[in-house]
This record gives C-alpha cells, structure tokens and sequence, in this order.
C-alpha cells in the first residue's frame, strides 16, 4: 500500500499525507503539474488505480470524509477499474456535499456518477437501481438550490419516486415526495407532483406522521397551483394535527411556512401573517434555515401589503443571516430583493439600490429584482439609469416563453405604463399590452 502511494507522491498525482505515513509534500504545484504530465496515459491510468486502491484500504471506516479524493482516483482509473467504486463515492461525495450546502459541488458529484452509468438526467427512462435512483435525486436537489425555478428536473423525481414505490422502499419513496419546497412547487411540473404526492399518500395509513410530511406539501401545491384554497387548508390541517401530535416541530414548521405562502397568493394576510411569525417563533433553537427563509419571506411580503414597512424591514434583517447560510441563490437573491423593495417604499434609495446590486450579484436572472430597480431610477429621477434596467427588463421577456415564465411578461405590462406616467412618454404601451 505504502509502496504505491510513495510512488504516487514521486509522480506528482498526489500530495504526501503526513497526518498519516511518513513522507513529503511539494513546495509547489507546478512541480507535481510538471511531474504528472511525463507520465505515459496508460501508466498515469494505472497508477491512480494504486493509489485508489491503497487510500482505500488505508482510510478504511472513514472512506466518507475522503470520498471526494476517492472518487477523482476511481474516475482516472475506470479503464481498468470499471465504474463500481467510482459511482459509489461520487454518490457519497454528493450527499456530503449537499449536507453543507455547496450545491454546485455536489452537482458535479452527482453528474459524474450519472454519467459513469450513462444515465441522462432529463427525459423518461425507468430508474434501473436504487443507486442510480440516489443519483437523480440528489441531482434534483442540488439543481434546485442553483438553477434557474422553470428549469427544475421533476421528471428525474417521478423516474426516483416510481423506482422507489414499484420496489416497496417506502421511506426513500417518501423522501422524495417530501422534498420540493415552494419553489419547487411552484415551478415545477404540476402534474408531476400530483402523481408523486397523491401516489405517496396511497402508500402509508392516512393519519400516520409518514403522511403528514407529504400533506404539507400536498397542500402547496393545491393551494399555488390548483387555485384549491379549501383543498389546502384541509391538507395543511390534517398535516398539523399529525405534527403536533408527534411533536415533530420542523414538520409543524414547513406546514405553516407553506401555509403562510398559501395565504398571501390568496391576498389572506392575517391568517399568513399569523402562520409567517409562529413559524420565526417555533425557528428559536432549532436550526431549519429554509423554513424560517420561507417565513421571514412572506412575512415581509404580506406586511409590505398591509402598509407596515417598519415589521417588514425588521424581517429583512432577520431573514439574510439564514438565507447566506443556506446558499440557495434563488431564496438568497429573493430575500435581498425583499430589502431593496422595502427600502425604496420607503425611500431609502441608496439603502435599496444597495441591496439591488447584491441581489443581482447572486442572481442576474432575478426579473422581479431588476424590474424593482428600473421603478426606483426613474422614481427618483434618475431615467438613463431606469431606461438601461428597462432594456433589460425588456430583452429578457423578449427570451422568456410565456407558457414558461410569465411572470417575465406580467412585470412589463405593470413597468411600462408607470414609467410613461412618470416621463410622460407612452411609446411603449402597445409593448405592455401585448405582455
């Protein structure tokens, strides 16, 4: 084992572990650059399957820590060693990635092992084992934190939840179903879900606490997109019943969080608000960042609605520390967008051009966040500032399918006509109609 990983070091394919055997490291990496590439293809490719093989032996138990370093030596090596071990680690090194949020490493993870089985991420092809299944959804996951919401793979969740159902694995089939948020709800394909949801219920009693985790989502998607307000209230009753009688607080947290955004679609702003600031009290304590984002989110939303920007700015400030920690840079650009609307109706304009710049920064996508900073210039007077954000505002609905993104239509129709009423100029009303 020594032996190989000695002779690894003296190439230059890998750094020396002095935590664990005696030997050195390089001064620089040009000097290990420089060493590696007078290797011959065929001898490179059967050193790292030495290497592979003898890191894996030598960390043993705690293989998890180092699946990352595995999985590049298994990948150098799959002409001789085969794909097995290269899929295995690039799956553990994608869950551990997504445990500490770095969605776009555990993308990278995740596609290698797709790709070492040859398994496309989109399209509808049956999920053929569980490991490939684990890939997919993994892959869902991390995309949803860092690509674009209409762009969000629910097929890759119906190909895992149908393998998952059809082997009676109950509890992965769960998992998947409990896993779109409210973006991926509200993003995603609604039939998809439904068949996911509803499919889900059917396999577990219906007042266990295993269905109360798929009835709060279950009464998202009622309620943002089948326009079914009752239809959402009794699924988000019943899934708070089984919360509160199992104790399980972070179940009784998402309930509410999804019912808060329920109510603020449906323009019920005190029964939101209401379930918006229990789930910020229930958050004291307990560390579930994506709920309390979620909250803090429509708290601010509903209290802007209701005239109370003093409430809304103190949930602005509440709401980045989790939203950074969480480094979805959808909910992330989202909560800063939040502050910059605030601000400017309140008319704090450096305050809400500076919270514009870093929402943009973490998503230049953000239309609604662009769309707020072109009303804010020409608000105050400042209108090539405001012309240049409408460019933009206008170039993007210009690539953005209706049936896809229509909120990129709907926001111009309500820019265009305010910014003629500011500068008097309506050339571009017939635009706003048409969007």
């Amino acid at each position: 084992m020594l032996g190989a990983i000695d002779e690894a070091v003296s190439a230059g394919l890998i750094e020396a572990l002095p935590d664990r055997i005696e030997g050195y490291r390089f001064s620089h990496a040009l000097i290990q650059q420089t060493l590696s590439e007078e290797l011959t293809p065929s001898r490179r490719v059967r050193l790292h399957a030495r290497i592979a093989g003898a890191l894996e032996e030598l960390y043993g138990d705690e293989f998890e820590v180092h699946a990352v370093e595995l999985a590049h030596h298994f990948a150098e090596a799959e002409p001789i060693l085969g794909t097995e071990k290269l899929v295995r680690y690039s799956l553990v090194a994608g869950e551990r990635a997504l445990g500490v949020y770095a969605w776009e490493e555990a993308e990278v993870h995740f596609q290698q092992g797709l790709n070492a089985k040859r398994v496309p991420l989109t399209g509808t092809e049956p999920v053929a084992d569980s490991e490939t299944a684990a890939l997919l959804f993994g892959m869902a996951r991390a995309q949803q934190a860092k690509t674009e919401r209409h762009d969000f793979q629910t097929s890759a969740l119906q190909r895992c939840f149908d393998y998952y159902a059809g082997v009676g694995d109950v509890d992965h089939a769960l998992s998947v179903a409990e896993h779109p948020s409210y973006d991926g709800v509200h993003y995603g394909d609604r039939v998809v879900l439904t068949k996911v949801f509803t499919g889900a219920l059917a396999l577990v009693p219906h007042d266990s606490h295993k269905a109360g985790r798929v009835l709060s989502n279950y009464g998202l998607l009622l309620g943002l997109r089948e326009d079914d307000y009752d239809g959402a209230q009794e699924a988000f009753g019943k899934a708070l019943d089984i919360a509160q009688r199992t104790e399980d607080r972070p179940l009784e947290m998402r309930t509410l969080a999804h019912a808060a955004s329920v109510d603020n679609y449906h323009l019920r702003w005190q029964e939101g608000l209401s379930r918006a600031l229990r789930v910020t009290e229930l958050s004291q304590g307990l560390e579930d960042l994506h709920n309390e984002v979620e909250a803090r989110y429509f708290a601010m939303s509903i209290l802007m609605s209701i005239g109370d920007p003093t409430g809304a700015r103190h949930h602005g400030a509440a709401i980045l520390p989790p939203a950074e920690r969480l480094r979805d840079r959808f909910l992330l650009s989202g909560a800063l967008w939040k502050n910059a609307m605030v601000h400017r109706l309140v008319g704090d304009w450096q305050a809400a051009r500076d919270f514009g710049d870093r929402g943009l920064a973490v998503r230049p996508e953000n239309f609604s966040l662009n769309t707020d900073l072109a009303m804010l210039e020409y608000e105050v007077g400042e209108l090539g500032k405001g012309q240049a954000y409408l460019g933009q505002v206008l170039e993007r609905m210009r690539q953005s399918p209706p049936d896809q993104q229509p909120l990129n239509h709907a926001y111009p129709a309500m820019l265009i006509p305010l910014v003629a009423r500011i500068t008097g100029v309506d050339d571009l009303l017939g635009v706003a109609e048409g969007a």
